[in-house]
């Protein structure tokens, strides 16, 4: 009789252990706020709300990271809104750009990769959005792994594999965010064309040839090896790349779980069939491109999940998952009913029993 309570008692132990092994996460995602300010600004609120509701989540709400792959700032009325006297009474800074920062602050993104239109008013005015004053300075790092940062004296520069919490105001290749006791590794890449298309001042971009996919794919890997040495094995990489060529070098790499890819060329709006479309006075959205999430795999055959949805503060995307002990993503773990793009409208809004952040109706 006591041999056989012995092996039950075991039996539980191990089972309990086996079963609390897998870890469950949420993906809050978004990009691309760099379309039309007034539609921008009108969406914010109900974005927010969204944002809170799913922060809220009494089953996800914990284990929540808030990312964007980049371009959150654009030259325009609403970057230069910074210098105005009356947003400079709520952030405290007349930064061009303090206002977006500080819009971003509010809703506790976590981290961000950089995109061309970050650059489009000169690297000077980035490093002065990023580091700001006041409530304005980046609550979270600006992440890019093929740019060297270094040979611009106007960035704050972080440590690579630093905590995300480390690197407020700073730029970095890649960090780490501590979800419930599990480390999460963040890794920034942006587009090789960015040289061509702004003035990046004396930045150096990799890879020289920006259509050399295979030695992108070596600098990011560069950076998972890595972040596995310090003992991250769920790595998530935010690249201000077109969904196609996302989905080209995902399959050169190894190890990387999740791609954030960028949404604004028309061909990255992911849904799925039980998504509402976004719909207002500024914009109707027809259908999505793309099924969410898109499923591939990597170099060695592993699952890598890639996401993406319309920016512009529309949708907010969704992605719920669990990884095993290996950190390997679980597939019958997507519940595509709860996972997609959710529309930044009223009705959406009331369905999840969102509320909006007063900080950023008052910003």
């Amino acid at each position: 009789m006591k041999n056989i309570l012995f092996v039950l008692i075991l039996t539980l132990f191990f089972s309990s252990k086996i079963v609390a092994k897998d870890f469950t996460i949420q993906i809050l995602h978004f990009s691309d706020l760099d379309g039309n300010d007034a539609s921008i600004l009108e969406n914010v609120s109900h974005f927010s709300a969204l944002v809170n509701a799913f922060k809220n989540d009494p089953v996800h709400g914990k284990n929540t990271l808030l990312l964007s792959s980049g371009d959150n700032l654009k030259p325009g009325p609403r970057f230069y809104a910074g210098k105005e006297k009356q947003l400079k009474e709520i952030t405290g800074s007349n930064e061009p750009g303090n206002g977006d920062i500080a819009l971003l602050n509010e809703m506790g993104i976590q981290a961000s990769s950089i995109g061309i239109q970050d650059f489009a008013a000169g690297v000077s005015a980035l490093q002065g959005a990023i580091s700001g004053d006041g409530i304005t300075t980046a609550r979270f790092p600006h992440l890019a792994v093929n740019i060297d940062f270094s040979t611009e004296k106007n960035f704050d520069l972080g440590k690579n594999a630093e905590e995300v919490k480390n690197l407020f105001g700073k730029v970095a290749g890649y960090a780490v965010a501590i979800i419930n006791n599990e480390k999460i590794g963040i890794i920034g890449v942006t587009d090789p064309y960015l040289k061509k298309l702004v003035n990046v001042g004396k930045l150096a971009i990799q890879p020289k040839d920006p259509e050399d996919v295979e030695q992108l794919a070596l600098i990011i890997q560069d950076a998972v090896g890595k972040l596995e040495a310090e003992g991250v094995n769920k790595i998530i990489l935010l690249a201000r790349i077109q969904l196609n060529r996302v989905k080209i070098l995902a399959n050169s790499l190894t190890n990387i779980d999740i791609i954030i890819a960028a949404g604004a060329d028309g061909k990255s709006s992911m849904g799925d069939n039980n998504d509402v479309l976004f719909l207002s006075e500024h914009s109707a959205d027809k259908d999505f491109s793309e099924n969410y999430p898109y499923t591939t795999h990597d170099e060695k055959g592993n699952p890598v999940l890639i996401v993406s949805v319309d920016g512009d503060y529309k949708y907010l995307g969704r992605l719920i998952l669990s990884f095993d002990d290996n950190g390997r993503i679980r597939l019958d773990s997507l519940n595509p009913v709860i996972n997609g793009a959710y529309a930044s409208i009223e009705a959406v809004v009331k369905k999840v029993k969102g509320v909006p952040n007063p900080k950023v109706l008052e910003i």
